[in-house]
């Protein structure tokens, strides 16, 4: 079971991305785009906290778990 973790923010996401190999793509406002050879895209608002279910809909994109994703926060 997953521990009770603080909020990712969008600063967290990407850290966590360029880790994995991520690049970014594209900007507008806001929202970034990034993308890894052999992957897809993801798309990012990057500001603040991200919601719940934002954040699950990313960590899907990223193909990765909460807890990988922690544990390369360094959490």
């Amino acid at each position: 079971m997953t521990a009770k973790r603080r909020p990712a923010t969008g600063k967290d996401v990407q850290r966590v991305l360029a880790q994995l190999g991520f690049e970014l793509t594209g900007q507008k406002g806001s929202h970034a785009q990034y993308k890894k050879p052999g992957s897809g895209k993801v798309t990012l608002a990057c500001k603040g906290e991200i919601k719940p279910g934002t954040f699950r809909s990313i960590l899907s994109q990223m193909e990765i778990s909460e807890d990988e994703f922690f544990r390369l926060l360094g959490e």
